[in-house]
């Protein structure tokens, strides 16, 4: 009987992660459906009250334990869903030089499945500010120099666990840097051209970008 239910359980769960990893619910039907086809399979070789009762328990007991990541995921979907709508996304503070800035408008975004890797948000590409944006007073456009610290931290966050990147131009090509909470610094390369920088922070559900533009 356990080697029965692993042939027909384990290869469902695996096949659940394989196919649908990160999604819990999907995940947790295949696992289902494993069980139920192992009880079938099992009913009629089964042999006194004893092995009887322990099939019928096996299905509801893994239904239990395959939905559980489901029910917590959805619990912590909620409560965080919650705390934005009470205090907002986080807010970036820009320092250059241990002076605040302002930044540019900041885009949010929220996913109930999470941000991994291969679906976070794309950062954006940099680029070259035209001349006209430089001479325009309305446009607000940050004097940096070689060897400046610029440095971005958030308030009102729901997590100090999240990624930031920050991308520029430099002799022709984008740089990406990753940077943490524990070291949220930038130093200003040689020969940065006015450009507008790329910012991006992404916490486990809730993500949020900005340009800086500097000259």
């Amino acid at each position: 009987m356990l080697i029965n239910f692993v042939v027909h359980v384990v290869p469902a769960f695996l096949l659940g992660q394989f196919f649908f990893g990160g999604f819990d619910s999907i995940v947790a039907l295949t696992t289902v459906m494993g069980v139920f086809f192992f009880a079938f399979d099992e009913w009629p070789h089964t042999n006194g009250r004893k092995q009887s009762n322990m099939l019928k328990v096996t299905p509801v007991v893994m239904i239990f334990v395959a939905l559980t990541p489901t029910w917590l995921t959805n619990y912590h979907v909620s409560k965080e869903s919650s705390q934005l709508d009470e205090v907002g996304f986080p807010e970036a503070n820009v320092f250059i030089n241990d002076e605040k800035v302002i930044g540019e408008q900041v885009s949010k975004s929220f996913s109930s499945t999470g941000f991994r890797d291969d679906e976070r948000n794309p950062i954006g590409e940099p680029y070259l500010l035209p001349k006209g944006i430089l001479q325009d007073p309305q446009y607000k456009v940050n004097q940096v120099e070689e060897g400046d610290r610029i440095r971005i931290d958030f308030s009102n966050q729901l997590s100090h666990n999240y990624t930031l990147e920050i991308a520029y131009l430099i002799g022709g090509e984008v740089v990406t840097k990753e940077i943490s909470s524990k070291n949220n610094e930038l130093v200003v390369p040689t020969n940065l051209k006015a450009q507008a920088m790329p910012v991006s922070a992404t916490w486990r559900r809730h993500n949020i970008s900005f340009q800086l533009w500097v000259k």
